[in-house]
């Protein structure tokens, strides 16, 4: 099970193991971020190939975090662009999140674009998440994935504008941004992930993409028109993924 956990100043997942002090073990570390709660304290773990035991505080949800002996080559969260710019865990320099991300996370700055983002690869899960603040995101070219949950509950966030070159929007990732009414989906694009647009406050979403790229049966709520080009109408709606959703499928307007 993939939990939270502060190795060199850099909150890195997918490093540990936890046992809950209740509830099923295997209860995914999202469900408690959607009950509004936060799953597991953040510890501070120097970087060791050593396998180290964290007590938790008291009243936490946990009872021990195991984190395993983490290296760059087995775990594949360390990576550059998943580590903060300033930051190094065993070797690997950070490269991503420069400028303004810590504002953001305190709720003092509003907006990130292409300059705040540069050199960014990947929006990793929970980047962004419930940064309830932020209203307007501009990703630079260099992003192909958005991951699970990345933008998630952004509540004020009204301007977004993803780039070309994206290639994977995650699970959820998009979710409960209740301000957005309106979003472009680059050409490049070639999935969407499960819940990925819901509980949005979309009136209208445009694919660029010429070939249908793959969705969930969930990837959308609502019934607002989803607009994709002209010659690829037919497409879309013979396509099996995007059946649920073929009434709703129109030509981009001119």
């Amino acid at each position: 099970m993939s939990v939270n956990i502060k190795i060199g100043g850099k909150t890195i997942s997918g490093v540990s193991t936890v046992q809950f002090e209740s509830g099923d073990p295997q209860e995914s570390v999202i469900s408690f971020y959607e009950m509004g709660s936060v799953p597991v304290e953040e510890a501070d773990v120097t970087p060791t190939t050593n396998v180290q035991e964290v007590l938790p505080s008291e009243n936490k949800l946990l009872s021990k975090v195991t984190v395993e002996g983490v290296t760059a080559s087995i775990d594949p969260n360390i990576q550059p662009e998943n580590i903060k710019e300033g930051v190094t865990i065993l070797g690997v320099a950070g490269s991503m999140m420069k400028g303004k991300l810590s504002e953001v996370l305190s709720k003092t700055v509003t907006e990130l674009n292409e300059e705040d983002l540069e050199g960014c690869t990947i929006l990793g899960a929970y980047t962004l998440y419930r940064c309830v603040s932020l209203v307007s995101v501009h990703l630079p070219t260099t992003v192909t994935e958005i991951g699970q949950n990345a933008l998630q509950n952004c509540n004020a966030l009204s301007d977004l504008v993803l780039n070309e070159g994206l290639e994977t929007i995650g699970n959820y990732a998009i979710q409960n941004c209740t301000n957005l009414t309106s979003l472009v989906v680059p050409s490049t694009v070639k999935s969407v992930g499960t819940y990925a647009f819901y509980f949005g406050g979309f009136t209208s979403i445009t694919f660029l993409p010429t070939t249908p790229p793959t969705v969930s049966s969930n990837s959308f709520d609502g019934s607002y028109p989803i607009y994709v080009p002209a010659e690829s109408v037919d497409a879309y709606k013979a396509s099996d993924v995007w059946s649920p959703f073929a009434s709703r499928i129109q030509a981009i307007p001119e």
